[in-house]
């Protein structure tokens, strides 16, 4: 039996928090992203972390399109390794299919529609903090189960299905667009604002010239940045020509408020 399911939110863990101002030896942590989701931390402390959706793994990713021994990193002297484990959907670093990776920071895993960036840090160092919408945790105890984990749950929970390709790229090009979306000012290529997940607003955030007295504002929708046109009777807002009062941005469209125009690139 084959499922594909939507990509499911990570739900709350059976972790702890680091004490304040603790330290601890961490050779590195992954940093689990789901598409509209904060990331997560999940700090390498172990020889050898197994990765999947079984609830004896270390690290537990909720959906059955992760294998229940998907893959495991293992740690030595000479670095940190990802090896597949015989999954149905297979581990990929960087978008390649592989069994026995190396890892270098920024390396991105896929597994299943799960995304993790390596990143090594300092042994001795503090702990991670973080910024807002990141948490840092380290494992207590007993593995890293996900509680109230539906995806587990009744007959589905002894299959792995199918991730769709489709499904795959759209996860991939979101993840892109909330880190690197952007808008450049048309006359003034230089004039680029990073969007991010935080709400924007044009005269305020992002310079719009001859804007009086409307407002429009750039929001993360979870796929993409949306354009919105919120009040404003006189404020007229176009993406690619058309008037619209909002939109869901794709890369090359262009943004037409007040005297200013924008170009959307992710």
């Amino acid at each position: 039996m084959q499922t594909t399911l939507p990509i499911r939110t990570i739900h709350k863990c059976a972790l702890q928090l680091h004490e304040a101002g603790s330290r601890v030896e961490i050779v590195a942590n992954l940093v689990i992203q789901q598409k509209g989701k904060p990331p997560r931390s999940f700090l390498l402390e172990e020889h050898t972390t197994i990765i999947g959706r079984g609830k004896d793994c270390n690290l537990v990713l909720p959906d059955i399109s992760v294998s229940r021994h998907h893959a495991q990193v293992v740690q030595d002297e000479e670095g940190t390794y990802i090896q597949d484990l015989g999954s149905q959907n297979g581990t990929s670093v960087n978008a390649h299919p592989v069994s026995n990776q190396k890892l270098e920071n920024g390396d991105v895993i896929q597994i299943g529609k799960f995304i993790l960036v390596y990143r090594p840090t300092t042994k001795d160092a503090p702990k991670p903090t973080g910024g807002k919408g990141f948490a840092a945790y380290k494992v207590s105890g007993r593995p890293a189960f996900l509680e109230k984990v539906t995806a587990l749950g009744g007959v589905e929970s002894a299959h792995t299905g199918h991730v769709d390709k489709q499904d795959l790229q759209s996860i991939r090009e979101a993840l892109t667009r909330k880190e690197k979306g952007a808008i450049v000012v048309v006359d003034n290529p230089d004039n680029r604002f990073v969007l991010g997940e935080k709400t924007q607003q044009f005269g305020q955030t992002i310079p719009c010239q001859g804007l009086r007295g409307g407002t429009v504002i750039l929001v993360w929708s979870g796929r993409t940045h949306r354009v919105i046109k919120k009040a404003g009777m006189f404020t007229t807002l176009k993406v690619n020509s058309e008037t619209v009062k909002e939109k869901s941005l794709e890369p090359g469209d262009v943004i037409e408020l007040g005297k200013s125009s924008y170009r959307y690139e992710a």
